[in-house]
C-alpha cells in the first residue's frame, strides 16, 4: 500500500478506524496464507516470488533477489544497503556489488540500517521513499544484476585517512588519522569546518558517527521508526559535549589565541565523557576510513573507499553512500557518515525533492 508521508508513515494514530482496519486485513490475510500452506509442500500461495523456495537458482540469484525484495516492498527504504560491507574488492567479485553478502562477517558497525538519520527520506506526498526503476511488484526485472534508483551528488572524496584498525583495549588512532588526513598538529593546529566550527571538533564528531555515537554510550536504542525532533536535540548536545572533552584533553591552550572560545569549549567539555566519546570511535569507526571531500566535508566511510569515489544520497536512505564512478555506470562501495545536519537529517532531500534545489540523477549501479 502506497505510503503519502513521512509523519503518516511514523507518526500515524493506530487507533484510527483506516489504521485499525488495515492492521485486521494485514493479520487475516496472513492467516488465511499460513493455512493454506500448510495443506502441503510446494504450496506458496500469497509469498512473494522472491521468497519462494526455488532450488534451481543460484547463490547470487537468491541473495539479489531477496535485496530487490528488501528494497522493494513499501514504503520502499534502503536499509538493507547499509549490509554491503565489501571485505573483498568490489571491482573484482562474482556478486554486483550492491548485494550484501552475509556469508561473510560484519566487518563495521551499521550507521544506518539502525532506525537513525533521515539522509534519503522527505516528508511529502510521494508514493515511496526510495524511487527505483526496472523493479516491478510483480514479474522479473529486464536487468536484474542492475540496480537502477534515483538520488543526488554531494561531493567527491578528495582524501581518505588510513584504515582505523582499533584492537578492543587500544587507544583509537585518532591524532594519527588527523595528521594523516590534514597534515597540521593536533593540538596546535586552528582552521574552521564549513559551519565555522573548530576543524578539531567537526573531525571528532565524524569518527564518532555524530549523534549515534552519543547514543552508544548513554544507552539509548533507537527504533525503526522516525527519529523525531526530540530524539535528534536529546543527542545533539553530548555529541557536542563528548567531542569536546576530547578535544580538550589534546589541545595545547597555550596556542589558543581566542579565550572566549576556549571557555566555551571547556564549558561544553565539562558535562561530556571523555570514555564514552572513546567508546564511541572504537565502536562506529572501527575497519573504516575517516575522508575529506573536495568542498570540505568530513565524514567517516567504509574501508574500501579510495580518493576520487562519490558521496551520494540515494531517496530513502537512512544515511549518503559513496559511489565508484566507471565508465557507463557507478560501483556501490559502501554506507557513510557526514558531519552536516541538513543532510544527514534530510533537510537537503526536501529541498531536492520538493524545490529542485539540486538536480535528481538516476544512477546505475553494478
Amino acid at each position: 500500500m502506497p505510503v503519502l508521508a513521512l509523519s503518516k508513515v511514523m507518526h500515524s494514530d493506530r487507533n484510527s478506524l483506516s489504521a485499525r482496519f488495515l492492521h485486521h486485513a494485514q493479520r487475516g490475510l496472513t492467516s488465511v496464507a499460513q493455512r493454506v500452506n500448510n495443506l502441503g509442500p510446494g504450496i506458496d500461495f500469497g509469498r512473494n516470488q522472491a521468497l519462494k523456495a526455488d532450488y534451481n537458482k543460484g547463490v547470487v540469484e537468491v541473495y539479489r533477489d531477496f535485496t530487490r525484495f528488501m528494497m522493494r516492498k513499501s514504503p520502499r527504504m534502503l536499509d538493507i544497503l547499509s549490509h554491503v560491507q565489501h571485505v573483498d574488492n568490489p571491482l573484482s567479485a562474482s556478486y554486483p556489488s550492491w548485494i550484501p553478502k552475509w556469508f561473510q562477517p560484519r566487518s563495521a558497525s551499521l550507521i544506518g540500517g539502525i532506525g537513525c538519520f533521515l539522509a534519503g527520506l522527505c516528508d511529502g506526498q510521494f508514493p515511496y521513499f526510495a524511487v527505483l526503476h526496472d523493479s516491478p511488484l510483480s514479474g522479473k526485472s529486464v536487468r536484474p544484476d542492475i540496480l537502477s534508483l534515483d538520488g543526488y551528488h554531494i561531493d567527491r572524496v578528495k582524501a581518505v585517512s588510513q584504515l582505523m584498525n582499533i584492537g578492543v583495549l587500544e587507544e583509537p588512532p585518532i591524532e594519527a588519522s588527523w595528521d594523516h588526513l590534514v597534515g597540521t598538529p593536533f593540538s596546535t593546529s586552528f582552521h574552521t569546518y564549513r559551519n565555522g566550527e573548530m576543524l578539531q571538533m567537526a573531525f571528532c564528531k565524524s569518527l564518532a558517527a555524530g549523534c549515534l555515537g552519543a547514543a552508544l554510550h548513554q544507552g539509548f536504542r533507537f527504533s525503526h521508526s522516525h527519529p523525531d525532533s526530540n530524539h535528534r536535540t536529546h543527542f545533539t548536545r553530548p555529541k557536542h559535549s563528548d567531542a569536546a572533552a576530547y578535544v580538550t584533553s589534546r589541545l595545547d591552550s597555550s596556542a589558543f589565541s581566542d579565550p572566549e572560545a576556549l571557555a566555551s569549549l571547556r564549558e561544553a567539555a565539562s558535562s561530556g565523557s571523555l570514555s564514552g566519546y572513546v567508546r564511541a570511535v572504537q565502536a562506529f569507526s572501527y575497519n573504516r576510513k575517516v575522508y575529506l571531500t573536495q568542498n570540505g566535508f568530513l565524514g567517516i566511510g567504509p574501508s574500501r573507499m579510495n580518493e576520487g569515489d562519490e558521496i551520494c544520497v540515494l531517496f530513502g536512505g537512512r544515511v549518503p553512500f559513496a559511489l565508484r564512478r566507471m565508465p557507463d555506470h557507478h560501483i556501490f562501495i559502501g554506507e557513510t557518515h557526514l558531519d552536516d545536519e541538513d543532510i544527514m537529517w534530510g533537510k537537503l532531500t526536501e529541498g531536492v525533492r520538493l524545490r529542485n534545489q539540486l538536480p535528481t540523477v538516476t544512477f546505475e549501479i553494478r
